[in-house]
């Protein structure tokens, strides 16, 4: 007993013809939303846990880079709050205090929930994106 199963052309046509390196950069930029949405509202969650934390414009100065390819050919979007509050202070170092703490401060995590909280949706954007590239439905 066996069993043929035929691709049809033009899908074969379309998938041959399809560059990895533009569904990804796409892919990642459809996604990039989602991630900035989701990290400033874990980061929201930790400063808001912290009463007297000194948040600045940290949450809403998170921003996605381009979508770039790497040195290992890995194609990659960072998500991080950029830029400084009024005194100076860098607010990605405050993030990072927010995450790992400090000698004086104890950790209020947010990288691990905001990855969490955006991965299903961030997984269908950039589904979304490969399947009108190949023509999927």
């Amino acid at each position: 007993m066996s069993m043929e199963v035929n691709f049809p052309e033009d899908l074969m046509s379309e998938l041959f013809d399809t560059s990895f390196d533009e569904i990804a950069k796409k892919a990642l930029e459809a996604a990039s939303p989602v991630l900035v949405r989701s990290s400033q509202n874990a980061l929201q969650r930790s400063v808001s846990s912290r009463g007297t934390y000194s948040k600045g414009v940290m949450v809403p100065a998170t921003k996605a880079t381009k979508a770039k390819k790497t040195k290992t050919d890995a194609w990659i979007v960072t998500v991080r709050p950029v830029g400084k509050d009024a005194k100076g202070v860098r607010n990605s170092l405050k993030a990072g205090v927010l995450e790992y703490g400090s000698a004086h401060e104890a950790a209020r995590p947010w990288l691990t929930t905001a990855s969490k909280n955006a991965e299903s949706e961030a997984t269908e954007k950039m589904q979304e994106v490969y399947n009108r590239k190949v023509g999927a439905k």
